[in-house]
């Protein structure tokens, strides 16, 4: 994770009270990497996942038995990622079609 994160890094988990997220800000190398692998391990079902350009920014959305999850987007900072943004208020999931509806061979994990 060194290489490509700055040691700032930091994860920003918004769920607009309608679903499970983090209270504060991720911070530091290793909180984020704990905090990712803490989140991958606790989906259920089929994981999956799609890279996208959301909002103009390189991301993901990640589908669990092929609904969307949640959204992904990474700030990037001189070539490395200073941000991860990651949005799990399903209010704004639902513009995102099903996985099947999307189209596409996603990417398994």
């Amino acid at each position: 994770m060194n290489e490509t994160n700055r040691t700032d890094i930091d994860v920003i988990v918004v769920g607009g009270g309608k679903a499970v997220a983090a209270i504060n800000p991720i911070l530091g190398q290793d909180n984020v990497a704990r905090f990712l692998v803490a989140i991958a391990s606790r989906a259920a079902g089929s994981f999956e996942y799609r890279f996208a350009q959301i909002n103009g920014r390189p991301g993901a959305v990640t589908y669990v038995d092929g609904q969307p999850q949640n959204v992904g987007t990474l700030e990037i900072v001189d070539g490395k990622i200073s941000s991860i943004y990651i949005v799990v208020n399903p209010e704004k999931l639902q513009r995102i079609p099903p996985l099947h509806a999307a189209g596409g061979h996603p990417s398994k994990d």
